[in-house]
């Protein structure tokens, strides 16, 4: 016989005996006497977007500070286009660089096959 289910709170048992299943006697249990145990957590004040438009913010900001102060840039930038063009270089690279990587593969099959010298 399988051992009873134990409320985590409480400690009471429910076992296999009754006409229904343990774990909806439990949930039900739980739902009823202790509400607070399984709340869901309150869903953060601020929206992801918003969230990582802040942060791409500050990111320029800070870029753009460093820029300034060692001479490299010359004028303030607007927000996002720092971030937007060092994104778009990475992106650039590792396209770059899984082109090359394709490219080497073909000459390695071309040369494999004995192709033309």
């Amino acid at each position: 016989m399988p051992k009873p289910l134990t409320c985590p709170v409480c400690k009471k048992k429910f076992y296999h005996k009754a006409k229904t299943h343990p774990i909806g006697r439990l949930s039900k249990h739980i739902a009823k006497e202790h509400p607070k145990y399984k709340r869901k957590k309150k869903k953060s004040s601020q929206p992801k977007e918003e969230q990582l438009l802040n942060e791409l913010q500050l990111f320029d900001d800070f870029v753009a500070s460093q820029m300034m102060g060692s001479g490299m840039m010359s004028q303030p930038t607007e927000h996002q286009q720092i971030a937007g063009t060092i994104i778009n270089a990475i992106k650039l690279g590792y396209a770059i660089a899984r082109g090359a990587k394709t490219i080497q593969k073909g000459v390695r099959t071309v040369k494999a096959k004995g192709g033309k010298k």
